[in-house]
């Protein structure tokens, strides 16, 4: 369990990039998930926060977006294309999100970095 001092350092970050992610999954222009994660990452107190608030942030938005948006035959087409079995559409959202999440890392560890060189 998080202590009550590292849940109110992750919420401001994780927020910012959950809502950055979440405008941008609506723009048809996926690679804007890095400037989200940049978003939390900027505002992180260290960089594992910075990695969890993107990863987290953009993972919760995906999520949300792809109920808003939900698509159940293109993901079984993709999971026919790409797996090879329409019946693993559950595992094509797994590996979605988990893409998302890991773009999302990446962008909230540049954004921490990014800090840390500006304020060095």
């Amino acid at each position: 369990m998080l202590n009550e001092e590292t849940r109110k350092i992750l919420i401001k970050p994780t927020a910012a990039c959950f809502a950055a992610a979440l405008v941008f999954a609506f723009i048809p222009f996926w690679p804007l998930v890095l400037v989200a994660g940049l978003v939390g990452g900027w505002l992180a107190a260290s960089r594992w926060q910075a990695a969890a608030s993107g990863f987290t942030g953009v993972v919760a938005a995906w999520l949300i977006y792809m109920v808003i948006q939900w698509q159940w035959t293109l993901v079984a087409q993709m999971a026919g294309v790409i797996i090879g079995d329409k019946g693993l559409g559950p595992v094509m959202v797994v590996i979605i999100l988990l893409c998302g999440g890991i773009l999302g890392l990446l962008g909230g560890i540049a954004g921490r970095s990014a800090r840390t060189l500006v304020s060095a």
